[in-house]
């Protein structure tokens, strides 16, 4: 299973507008966060969750030339107010969008995109959305998916667990906007290989997990292997990452995690910075830095690249002395 981080920031983003903080002013990319999405391959099937305002360029900058359906946990504006661009795919597959979400997540996105829903000619100048609402676990492709209800804030978000429809392969679960895992719900979540959690920043806030609070929830539920998602400026990514028990890490915008199996061939590897990287390692390695080893992993030079297969600690930091700018790397895009 492949998992490509779209977005890793709160609702603001990273800048955040007119502000000169150290994290928002910072020099290093994985600091720099786009509205929270992320992108899930497996086999022939493609699923986006989330689509924020960013998401036109998200699916430019991660090559996303074919979609099966996106997934929405809520409605708020960071999550769907870039909907109207799966008219993209809309033209390219010559149908309609399938968008799968809670009645109330749908009601809403019926309410702001109701100029879709209106009779009259298409013209390419709005999206065709198929609403598919959530009533239990659902299949697409070659993945199930089972909902889980969360709670943010005063309302409810929803979480999705992922696996393969044939059994067998890795299990990962995405779990954003939450401060409060319902304890069905963290049954439900067993056995991961990967968990994805809400993180806002250091301390308490009446929607979203603080980063102490999402490290205890990510304790209880013992996935494998954990990143932390939708994160403010007030969270330094390599400082932040130091300080997180093994298995854990902040997740990082263009993030590319390879789950269950080789997706190239064995043993490839690279040296980065006189330290060497096997392709079965968990490393941080930015694309020419990694030379081979990321061109043959993901086919893409553009990209980062994460490989699953050992604790987490010990990738963070490595690298930070060479990552170029975050100017140039849009540059190269």
């Amino acid at each position: 299973m492949r998992l490509t981080f779209l977005g890793t920031g709160t609702s603001h983003g990273v800048p955040m507008i007119g502000c000169r903080c150290a994290v928002c002013t910072s020099s290093d990319p994985r600091n720099h966060r786009r509205r929270a999405s992320i992108l899930v391959e497996w086999r022939e099937t493609v699923i986006v969750v989330d689509t924020g305002p960013e998401f036109r360029l998200q699916a430019i900058d991660a090559r996303v030339d074919r979609l099966d359906a996106v997934l929405l946990t809520h409605a708020h504006s960071d999550h769907v107010m870039g909907l109207d661009d799966v008219r993209a795919f809309n033209i390219s597959q010559s149908g309609a969008m399938p968008v799968y979400g809670s009645d109330e997540t749908l009601a809403e996105v019926r309410h702001r995109f109701a100029y879709a829903f209106r009779e009259g000619p298409l013209g390419g100048g709005k999206p065709q959305l198929d609403l598919r609402e959530i009533a239990g676990p659902f299949t697409v492709g070659d993945l199930d998916v089972v909902p889980l209800e969360l709670r943010h804030g005063p309302g409810v978000v929803t979480a999705f667990r992922f696996s393969p429809h044939d059994g067998g392969g890795p299990a990962f679960a995405y779990a954003t906007d939450t401060n409060g895992v319902p304890e069905a719900a963290v049954e439900a979540l067993g056995g991961l290989d990967l968990l994805v959690l809400d993180a806002l920043g250091p301390g308490p806030h009446p929607t979203h997990y603080s980063i102490a609070e999402a490290v205890a929830m990510a304790g209880r539920i013992s996935a494998r292997r954990t990143l932390f998602t939708h994160m403010s400026h007030a969270l330094d990514h390599e400082a932040t990452c130091a300080s997180l028990p093994p298995g854990m890490a902040l997740a990082f915008d263009r993030q590319v995690v390879l789950l269950g199996g080789r997706v190239h061939p064995p043993q490839r590897s690279a040296s980065v910075g006189g330290l060497e990287y096997s392709d079965n390692d968990w490393r941080t390695l930015l694309d020419d830095e990694a030379g081979d080893l990321a061109n043959a992993a993901t086919d893409d030079p553009r990209r980062v690249i994460d490989h699953g297969g050992g604790q987490v600690e010990g990738a963070v930091g490595r690298t930070a002395a060479s990552l170029r700018s975050p100017d140039e790397l849009h540059r190269r895009a």
